[in-house]
């Protein structure tokens, strides 16, 4: 790939037998004697199976190899897992819901940067409706990534793929782990559980809690201090597993999560390209095109950042304050053979998020208008029964139902504003700062130069979901060798929202999907090593209702409500052709797939312009329905164990996703010379037709590399040395395909000694200083205003701004200590 790879690879294989003191002949007696791969079970498709058996493209993480990889978050676990993409965009901000760049969640090149994401993440087969992004893996027994559309078994929210976490079940005798770690940046963690029985053979419990803090790692310097990124997370949960015969197994599980971060650390891009042509400058800069700039190129970090952090504190605002309760319960039965299961589960979610958007390049620049926050809440609901026959049988299968509801709580948005003037808003500030849903409008007194307001707008919003299901499968077993397998759900989707200002006569919104998504299989067993299979399967996504911004004036909410209320539902139908296997020693396990999707109405993202009470500028990020999309791409995975000591992995993932046929009326302004419209609503402009060009923030090439070391030092302990590198090919912000992220480079290297108990372990994650941005997103310069031509009518002007792309800084290179003691 380039010199940094190949150093960092060269660095792991030239390290390894530097571990220990052991003897040559030693040495080579012990390489001489392989260790088989660990077996994993998956239960991928409602039973338990072998993961070289079922005829689906799943990496399977085991709790020994999140342990030994230092795995401890989502971005952690995408490093990891060929074809499935995932990046903390701006630090930990985001609902989970709405698609922010912290939620984004991309398998298979399916992605998306608003809305409900593509790929759904699930705790023992339970949909988690909010931001995964600080979830606890410290519980878990294993992960299952499921590649391809899932809707057919695991439902709603699996439309490119499904991420399931298994956690563990209670021993048969007092057990757990306590683990610390010390780092650089003020990175401070401690976790553990303790599980066993209560009643012997009919009670088991498990406690786990985990403390997290990390100083953040960017320099900023509006304060003049490292605080950049910095994060803070309390986890707490627990299990009890009940067994009080040998058909009957009950499972409740509960845990609660808090999250404390500072402010991201972030900046803006500027603009290179495609800039306007200015043909006046008073009263400010007028154009005779409709482009208002944009980067073109590689977008880089900066060293340092700018955000006014000060100003946020002061009204005791955090970066993210996120709470949230999760419930669940589990029956099983077994009568004659078959196998009843159900499953009941509650969560409850509320969160806030403040933020200076207003960084900058240098202080002089400072955008007036960029201190946000919003506030939500949700709650959901979720049931689902189902029946199982006997799979020892020629034709076997499942039937369930399943319920799903969620309802969207108050909240608020608005800005805090530096300046001046009265400014008219509904209601009256509390000691917040927040104006109450329903009161009278009175108007504030000026705000004199220089003092700081903050002022918030309640929100009453009913929005809400419902979903009911039936699904099943049916697999025939022609012969020992040969499978084919038929499973489906029909699903309503009803989707409804009353946003008080999108709807001042306190109308609801709402609509019904309705969808039929098939899979079909067929498996074919080479030997009792190797299995080939063939699949084809729906996914669907529900369109919905964009949510308006609720700061924006009364002109403002009219013009988004007639042109940008809906977007529609998307589907993609996926054809998949695979092969899985292991050695007959089994040191060597091999995973390799292709695949092909054809994407109908995608749902991608435009930017309008509003202006909001206090009179300022502000842009919405709304959704809008693509015309095509193409997907192909190849998944190989390798894992090898040639001796005890020794083992190796190796992935690679290859997408090429591409845009069919859309019209986007952004690009068209991109490339727009004399201020007409063209032919972009009959087909015919070549302007605004993103045909041919990658869907955005999604990366070409992704290859993951690494191996491990392991040998005896003296009496009980061993020396170990671990090496892991992950590539991933750059991604585009937008279809327009300019700005771009640049190539990434991630490694991470672990050196220590272990017992059977004790594990004591140094660690540099990041070892390259990789600087790649994690995201890029498009927004408008409110410091700088520009007149252009009306799309309508080019003989007169409109206001608007000049484009700019918001960056978020990654993670930078980090040193650490941990130790973790199991009893």
């Amino acid at each position: 790939m380039t010199r940094r790879f190949i150093l960092g690879l060269s660095t792991v294989i030239a390290g390894l037998p530097a571990v220990g003191g052991v003897p040559a002949a030693q040495a080579q007696q012990s390489a001489q004697a392989p260790a088989a791969l660990e077996e994993i079970v998956v239960t991928a498709r409602k039973r338990e199976e072998s993961l070289t058996e079922v005829p689906l493209s799943i990496s399977a993480f085991s709790e020994g190899f999140l342990e030994q990889k230092g795995i401890d978050s989502i971005v952690d676990l995408a490093n990891q897992t060929p074809g499935f993409s995932f990046r903390s965009g701006f630090g930990r901000v985001g609902s989970g819901q709405g698609g922010s760049a912290s939620s984004r969640p991309a398998i298979r090149g399916q992605s998306n940067i608003l809305g409900v994401p593509n790929a759904g993440f699930f705790v023992d087969g339970v949909y988690v409706s909010g931001n995964i992004a600080s979830y606890q893996l410290d519980n878990v027994e294993r992960i299952e990534v499921i590649r391809g559309p899932q809707a057919a078994l695991f439902g709603r929210g699996t439309f490119a793929g499904a991420v399931n976490f298994i956690t563990r079940k209670p021993g048969d005798e007092i057990g757990g782990k306590i683990e610390v770690q010390a780092g650089q940046y003020d990175r401070w963690e401690a976790n553990g559980y303790v599980s066993g029985p209560l009643v012997a053979d009919r009670v088991g419990f498990e406690v786990n809690a985990r403390y997290y803090e990390f100083g953040g790692d960017w320099f900023n310097r509006a304060v003049g201090e490292r605080n950049g990124g910095d994060e803070s997370s309390r986890n707490i949960g627990g299990k009890l597993y009940f067994t009080p015969s040998d058909n009957f197994t009950l499972e409740v599980n509960g845990g609660y999560s808090k999250d404390l971060d500072g402010y991201f650390a972030g900046g803006y891009s500027g603009i290179n390209c495609q800039l306007p042509t200015i043909v006046a400058t008073v009263p400010f800069p007028r154009s005779s095109n409709r482009r208002t700039g944009y980067f073109c190129g590689e977008v880089e970090t900066q060293r340092t950042w700018y955000g006014r952090t000060d100003v946020l504190e002061a009204f005791n605002a955090d970066g993210v304050d996120r709470r949230s309760y999760r419930g669940s319960a589990k029956a099983t039965y077994d009568v004659n053979e078959w196998t009843l299961t159900g499953i009941a589960a509650y969560n409850k979610y509320s969160n806030e998020n403040s933020f200076d958007s207003s960084f900058s390049q240098s202080e002089v620049s400072l955008r007036p208008t960029g201190f946000s926050t919003g506030q939500d809440r949700r709650r959901d609901w979720s049931v689902e029964a189902r029946i199982e026959s006997p799979v020892d049988r020629t034709v076997h299968g499942l039937a369930g139902v399943y319920y799903y509801r969620e309802d969207d709580g108050s909240g608020n948005q608005g800005a805090f504003t530096l300046g001046a003037g009265q400014i008219p808003i509904r209601g009256t500030v509390d000691d917040r700062g927040i104006v109450p849903y329903g009161q009278a409008a009175p108007m504030l007194p000026a705000v004199p130069a220089g003092v700081i307001r903050l002022l918030r707008t309640a929100t009453q919003n009913d929005s809400a979901v419902r979903n009911w299901s039936v699904f099943g499968l049916l697999e025939f077993e022609i012969n020992e060798d040969i499978r084919l397998t038929a499973e489906g759900r029909y699903q309503s989707d009803r989707i409804t929202s009353d946003q008080a200002v999108a709807n001042p006569n306190n109308v609801l919104l709402n609509a019904t999907f309705k969808k039929f998504l098939p899979r079909a299989t067929a498996s074919y067993a080479l030997n009792e090593d190797w299995n080939v299979y063939a699949n084809v399967a729906k996914g669907n996504k529900p369109g919905g209702f964009n949510g308006l911004p609720v700061d924006a004036d009364a002109a403002s909410i009219a013009a988004l409500r007639a042109n940008n209320q809906t977007f529609k539902e998307e589907s993609a139908w996926t054809y998949e052709l695979g092969v899985k296997g292991n050695t007959e020693d089994r040191t060597l396990g091999f995973n390799g797939s292709g695949y092909w999707i054809d994407w109908t109405d995608q749902q991608l993202t435009k930017s309008e312009i509003y202006i909001r009470q206090n009179g300022t500028a502000n842009t919405a990020a709304l959704i809008q329905n693509a015309g095509e999309s193409r997907v192909r791409g190849l998944e190989l995975e390798v894992n090898a164990r040639p001796t005890d000591e020794f083992d190796v992995r190796v992935a690679w993932a290859y997408v090429d996703a591409k845009i069919r046929n859309f019209l986007d009326d952004e690009q068209e302004d991109l490339y727009d010379t004399d201020g007409r419209v063209g032919a972009l609503n009959t087909g015919n402009d070549p302007t605004g037709q993103a045909r041919g060009q990658r869907l955005p923030q999604v990366p070409a090439h992704q290859l993951i590399v690494g191996a491990g070391y392991t040998r005896p030092i003296q009496g009980d302990w061993e020396g170990f040395l671990r090496g892991d590198m992950t590539y991933e090919g750059k991604r585009f912000s937008q279809v327009d395909n300019l700005a771009h992220t640049g190539d990434s480079y991630i490694a991470n290297f672990r050196v220590g000694a272990q017992t059977e108990d004790l594990t004591l372990t140094f660690f540099v994650n990041n070892a390259f200083d990789d600087r790649t941005p994690t995201v890029l997103t498009r927004l408008r310069d409110f410091a700088r205003l520009l007149q252009i031509p009306n799309r309508l009518n080019p003989a007169l002007t409109q206001t608007t701004f000049f484009r700019d792309i918001q960056v978020g800084y990654p993670r930078k290179r980090a040193w650490g200590l941990s130790a973790n003691y199991k009893f």
